[in-house]
Order: C-alpha cells, then structure tokens, then sequence
C-alpha cells in the first residue's frame, strides 16, 4: 500500500499500523531522499573531502 494510505488510515479511521508498515514506510521514505537528495549529498561530501 501507499506510504500515504497507510498513514492517512492511521489519522483519520483510527487504524493501528503495524512494526512492519512502520519499518517499510521507513524504508520507501529513506528511499525517495537518496533519490531526490542522493547527487548533491555525495558532491558536497567529495567536494569537502579535497
């Protein structure tokens, strides 16, 4: 399921996520920022490294 799905139904129907949505929505999350965010962290990182 959608992160959002998930996390609308926890807010607004009162359902209880489980460890396991937690941990993957975690993980899809995490992998959205090195997608998004990824290049400029390595280039700031190889920049300051010289």
């Amino acid at each position: 399921m959608p992160v959002i799905g998930i996390a609308s139904a926890a807010v607004f129907l009162g359902e209880a996520m489980t460890s396991a949505q937690v941990v993957g929505a975690a993980l899809v999350i995490a992998g959205l920022l090195v997608n998004v965010f990824g290049g400029r962290i390595v280039l700031r990182f190889a920049l300051a490294a010289r």
